[in-house]
């Protein structure tokens, strides 16, 4: 029989680095910043249940994949009146003068004494 000992497995696993990290799971200002959206809009998203949250004790989550679900539902924007020159107004050939203001009477009055 062969006398040489096992060798053990290791339980511990080695840490991940951050570079590897994938959140699942964003708290709200983290929602907040990642959405690029304020926290009122966000609120108002998962009062009217267009976005789904988790709570975990006193925590409240939302999962990434919501969140993207949610941003993705939010109405394409319209940029059809970009192509469409702007209205110009015709200016005047030269700017309004401008005259100095008479003085106040209580300037006149200070200024003679």
């Amino acid at each position: 029989m062969d006398n040489q000992p096992k060798r053990s497995i290791s339980r511990r696993i080695a840490p991940l680095a951050s570079q590897h990290l994938v959140p699942m799971a964003l708290m709200i200002d983290e929602a907040c910043v990642v959405a690029r959206v304020g926290r009122n809009s966000l609120y108002l998203a998962l009062q009217g249940g267009a976005l789904r949250a988790r709570k975990l004790r006193t925590k409240t989550v939302i999962l990434v994949d919501d969140l993207r679900a949610w941003l993705e539902s939010l109405p394409l924007a319209s940029f059809s009146n970009a192509c469409e020159p702007r209205k110009t107004f015709p200016r005047e050939s030269s700017p309004p003068v401008r005259t100095a203001a008479a003085p106040s009477p209580k300037r006149r009055l200070i200024a003679a004494e």
